[in-house]
C-alpha cells in the first residue's frame, strides 16, 4: 500500500479511503450530534456518564468514518463509554490551526452540555493523536481544565518526520514521503517544528494519565517514545505500550484481520475502566 498512498492526489486518497469500511459491532449506533460537526457513537443498552472525545487520523487531510467509526464503537463497547467523533476541518482547504480550533470548540461544546472534565477522556490516532496532545497543551496555556485522561494511538507529534523511526521508513503501509506531503498541506507555510503542529516541541506540565500505543515497525515509533519521555519528565502518569511487529494504527482493523487489534482495544477498555 505504500506506493498508492505516496503517488496519488489528496482527492484520490480521500476517494480510496471512503470506499473502505468495516461493520459496526452489534449493539452500537452512530447518529449525528446536534449543533456540532460530530457524531455520537453509543452502545444501545447503556447510558454511560463518561464521554470519549475522539479525534481521527488521516494526516489532517482526510477522514475515514467507515473504518474509524467501527473502531470507536469497539472502544465504546469494551470501555462502557459513549464517543463523540469530531469532524474537524481538513487541509488543504482548511490549514493549521483549523483542526486545533475545532478540537478546542468540541471540548467546550461538551462542557456546555454539562459534562464535567472528570467525565471526559480525549483519544485520537495518528494526526488525531498529535492533535490531542496539541489540544491539551493549548488548554493548559489558556488555564482551562484538562480531561480525566487521554489515549494516543500511534500519535503524530513531530511533523518534521526527523525521528529515527521516520528516517528508517520501514512501516509496511505508510511512507515518510506521504506523511511529509500531508504535513506541508496542513502547515501551509508555518514551520513544521512549531509546537502547535509538532506538540513534541511544546512546553509540558503535568498531564492527566495517558495511555500510548505504538507499533514496533511504524514510522511514528520515535514520536511515541519521545512523547512518553517528555511526559515523564513533566511528572505525568504515562503508560507506553509497544506492540511487536505491528504497523501504524493497526487498531483500526477488525480482529479477524489483525488479531492484535482486539488486544489493543481490550487494553484501552481496561485503562478507561480503571479511571
Amino acid at each position: 500500500m505504500r506506493g498508492p498512498f505516496s503517488n496519488i492526489s489528496v482527492q484520490q486518497s480521500r476517494a480510496m479511503t471512503q470506499a473502505v469500511g468495516f461493520p459496526l459491532p452489534k449493539r452500537t449506533t452512530v447518529v449525528q450530534a446536534e449543533d456540532i460537526a460530530a457524531q455520537w457513537i453509543t452502545v444501545n443498552d447503556i447510558a454511560p456518564s463518561k464521554v470519549l472525545l475522539y479525534l481521527h487520523g488521516g494526516g489532517y487531510v482526510q477522514n475515514t468514518p467507515k473504518t474509524h467509526h467501527a473502531m470507536a464503537a469497539r472502544i465504546a463497547l469494551r470501555a462502557g463509554v459513549r464517543v463523540l467523533y469530531v469532524d474537524y476541518r481538513l487541509a488543504p482547504e482548511h490549514p493549521f490551526p483549523a483542526a486545533l480550533d475545532d478540537a478546542v470548540s468540541a471540548y467546550k461544546w461538551l462542557l456546555a452540555q454539562k459534562i464535567t472534565p472528570d467525565n471526559i477522556i480525549f483519544a485520537g490516532d495518528s494526526a488525531g493523536g498529535g492533535l490531542v496532545v496539541a489540544l491539551m497543551l493549548k488548554l493548559q496555556a489558556e488555564h482551562l481544565a484538562l480531561p480525566a485522561a487521554a489515549i494516543l494511538l500511534s500519535p503524530w507529534c513531530d511533523l518534521t518526520m526527523n525521528g529515527q523511526s521516520a528516517l528508517e521508513d520501514r512501516d509496511p503501509i505508510y511512507s515518510r514521503r506521504i506523511f511529509l506531503k500531508f504535513a506541508h498541506l496542513y502547515a501551509a507555510g508555518v514551520p513544521l517544528d512549531d509546537p502547535g503542529l509538532s506538540p513534541l516541541n511544546g512546553t509540558f506540565k503535568q498531564m492527566p494519565p495517558i495511555l500510548i500505543q505504538v507499533g514496533e515497525r511504524e514510522l511514528l515509533y520515535s514520536d511515541a517514545v519521545g512523547l512518553s519521555d517528555r511526559l515523564r519528565e513533566a511528572d505525568s502518569q504515562v503508560h507506553l505500550s509497544i506492540y511487536p511487529g505491528l504497523w501504524h494504527v493497526w487498531q483500526v482493523y477488525p480482529s479477524w484481520i489483525v488479531p492484535e487489534s482486539q488486544t489493543a482495544i481490550d487494553e484501552i477498555g481496561g485503562f478507561i475502566r480503571s479511571l
